[in-house]
């Protein structure tokens, strides 16, 4: 699709994801970004908002209006204007601000003082019985839960849950001490395969991972070009459709676990991992296609 020459201004309030620094760059070849301000010209032009910003009334006076919730699952709500949804726009954005961060560059050095790493931070029934689960071997796991006090070690995180100025911040360490990461995803229950950052932390920094998420997230990632580490878990439990049973298959593996030394056969797949994962080219191409087309269409029609 040909991006047009004379580009339709994007307006905007406030910020949001096509307007970060790392994204900024490829939604330039497609539009022109400009801050909202009283008495702004709305000829060639449309109203970039928050579905989470119902009193936003700016909108009101652009024809066409961009809804985002590209980082959230499907929205039921009715909109007026474009609702922009992608599925798997967290491993593009993320790619992109790591990479921006300079963290793409870390190597590990493995020290092997922790079984496992299991980062969380808002408070879930799930979570709350993850934990309760791997009581044996919790000493043996680097893990935080914000939402009750306990970060990780060198961590910048607020113990304030609206306070997210170090959202994504990095420490090789904790990377570097840990065998394999432990994911409790976002959410649990229903069957929309939507992978956010927490599972794409374990592949950019080179940590097999076991993900406690709604059914088929592995399937997902290896549609999407990622492998999965059956070569080292059973990820049968990516099957079963009750969480209280995939927690419990994920718990059992993570207590019998005792190897250190990641294989060969594990370093390739971790290796190939974190290059798809930082593979600038296929991820911008991937965001002008399913994101920046359709909402250039949308602008310009």
């Amino acid at each position: 699709m040909m991006v047009n020459k004379s580009k339709i201004k994007l307006v905007f309030s406030k910020p949001l994801t096509l307007n970060a620094e790392w994204v900024v760059p490829t939604v330039l070849e497609y539009f022109d970004l400009v801050p909202w301000q009283p008495g702004i010209d709305t000829k060639n032009a449309v109203y970039y908002t928050s579905g989470f910003d119902p009193q936003d009334a700016r909108g009101d006076e652009f024809e066409k209006v961009i809804v985002d919730n590209l980082r959230e699952w499907p929205m039921a709500k009715t909109f007026r204007g474009h609702l922009m949804e992608c599925q798997d726009w967290y491993w593009y954005h993320e790619s992109l601000w790591y990479r921006y961060r300079n963290y793409h560059t870390y190597q590990p050095q493995r020290t092997h003082q922790y079984l496992a790493l299991m980062p969380m931070r808002l408070r879930r029934d799930y979570r709350d019985a993850l934990l309760a689960e791997l009581d044996p071997v919790l000493d043996r796991i680097l893990w935080s839960y914000v939402a009750y006090g306990k970060t990780l070690p060198d961590d910048k995180m607020s113990l304030d849950l609206a306070d997210r100025r170090h959202e994504r911040l990095f420490r090789p360490q904790w990377y570097d001490s840990t065998d394999f990461s432990i994911v409790a995803e976002s959410r649990v229950r229903g069957t929309y395969a939507h992978l956010s950052e927490k599972t794409y932390k374990a592949i950019a920094y080179y940590h097999p991972f076991l993900i406690l998420g709604v059914p088929g997230l592995l399937a997902r990632l290896r549609y999407l070009g990622f492998e999965t580490f059956d070569n080292i878990f059973d990820e049968s439990y990516d099957a079963e459709p009750n969480w209280k049973k995939r927690l419990m298959m994920i718990k059992n593996q993570v207590c019998a676990w005792n190897a250190q030394v990641h294989t060969p056969e594990t370093q390739r797949r971790l290796i190939h991992n974190h290059n798809h994962f930082f593979n600038k080219e296929l991820v911008i191409s991937r965001i002008k296609t399913e994101v920046l087309e359709p909402l250039l269409h949308y602008a310009a029609t």
